[in-house]
């Protein structure tokens, strides 16, 4: 009988070790989530401030604390893109080196498993406006090609009408 009672108390601590250690895990889920929700609101606002430098500090940060929000790396291929294809737009070169980066955080935001459920949706990468955006930047480049595909690939993943535009835009010129 007491090699009984020693065994279900042996379970028993184990079962309560378990939640404390589900809790203390959940906490900290829960803790940086609300950091990673901060730093984006400071990229956000920092951005909208023409803080483009702040900005990219903040995504690079969370990007830090979790590497697979892949709202982070959309978000920061945004910002190294933004001056870039106002560059292009202008009739002026785009910078190769601040390219490969803008062109690194889209794909990072691509290859994040977007069924991996250790953060809320939220915080994924919109794949539609991924693949759009990423196409817009290789098309500034000249590399149409890659571009055309990269468009095709994203409608049949979740087709959006940036990307209907983007393809006819390409398939025009």
């Amino acid at each position: 009988m007491c090699a009984r009672m020693a065994s279900v108390a042996t379970h028993l601590h184990v079962l309560v070790h378990a939640a404390l250690v589900a809790t203390t895990l959940a906490a900290t889920s829960v803790a940086t989530v609300e950091r990673l929700d901060n730093l984006l609101s400071s990229a956000a606002a920092s951005h909208a401030a023409g803080e483009t430098s702040a900005a990219k500090a903040s995504l690079r940060q969370a990007l830090q604390i979790a590497p697979t929000a892949g709202i982070a790396s959309f978000e920061l291929g945004n910002c190294l893109f933004a001056p870039l294809q106002a560059a292009a737009e202008a009739g002026q070169p785009v910078d190769d080196a601040s390219a490969a980066q803008a062109e690194s955080a889209f794909r990072a935001a691509l290859a994040v498993d977007r069924t991996d459920s250790s953060l809320p949706v939220r915080l994924h990468a919109p794949i539609g406006m991924t693949y759009n955006n990423l196409a817009n930047l290789l098309s500034v480049q000249g590399r149409s090609d890659e571009a055309e595909a990269l468009l095709r690939a994203g409608l049949r993943i979740e087709p959006i009408a940036y990307q209907y535009n983007g393809l006819a835009g390409l398939l025009l010129d």
